[in-house]
């Protein structure tokens, strides 16, 4: 408890690797040791917070208008509670298309944090298979879509024995944003034009937009393949292994 007091007192912040360097930027900004120099607190107030590059997305004027309910964020333990264990919590979800050979099939794919990795068809409620999940699995983004994975659609899963090929489906759009409805996205703005001078068509920038895709609510279906792939290995790091997954 000393010691996280100390860390606290001297401001010892240690970010992953894999954090947004934009997001980096914001809680350190928010973390501010004086509570007068933290962002939002000075002259400008609330709107130097929401003009931070982190939001540089958010269409403030309109946020109460639109559904914040993401892929990521909705209750996928809700969802599909009657297929999990006790105490069994669902990770993430979504819809696939499962191809092995010459079929490809609509599925429903739910990881969960026992883990399990389990797929059910959406028309009957069917479970119609498992992953077996074991410390060799791994995924990735497809092959032939690793030069772009921000616009990925298209993830693999390799296990010792088979590997499982997916392609996420487009979730649908929200009742509620009428500005574009044949768009999935459901909370970010339309981008802002950028003109030659502007930070957001420097590569760092475009690369830390990419970033926060992964962090922020909104991601639509090209972006899915990366979250994708990002939450099953992530659920690997855990190094948790139930009897019934090993």
């Amino acid at each position: 408890q000393y010691a996280m007091f100390q860390a606290i007192i001297e401001r010892e912040i240690a970010f992953p690797p894999y954090f947004p360097p934009t997001a980096k930027d914001l809680v350190e900004k928010l973390l501010a040791q004086k509570p007068d120099d933290r962002i939002g607190a000075g002259p400008a107030g609330y709107q130097a917070l929401k003009d931070h590059e982190f939001f540089e997305d958010v269409d403030w004027e309109r946020l109460r208008d639109l559904d914040n309910i993401t892929e990521e964020n909705r209750n996928h333990t809700k969802e599909w509670k009657h297929f999990l264990l006790n105490n069994e919590n669902a990770v993430f979800s979504g819809t696939v298309n499962k191809s092995r050979h010459f079929s490809t099939k609509k599925r429903s794919l739910v990881l969960t944090d026992y883990p399990r990795l389990f797929y059910v068809d959406p028309a009957t409620q069917e479970m119609k298979g498992q992953v077996p999940w074991s410390k060799d699995l791994w995924a990735e983004i497809h092959p032939s879509q690793q030069n772009s994975p921000q616009t990925a659609t298209k993830f693999i899963i390799h296990t010792p024995n088979r590997v499982y090929d997916f392609e996420v489906v487009a979730p649908p759009s929200s009742p509620k944003d009428n500005s574009n409805p044949s768009s999935p996205t459901k909370i970010r703005a339309p981008a802002k034009s950028a003109g030659p001078s502007s930070p957001a068509s420097s590569p760092k920038a475009a690369a830390s937009s990419g970033d926060l895709r992964k962090m922020r609510a909104g991601s639509v279906a090209a972006s899915l393949a990366e979250i994708w792939v990002r939450k099953i290995n992530a659920q690997l790091k855990l190094n948790v292994f139930s009897p019934a997954s090993v």
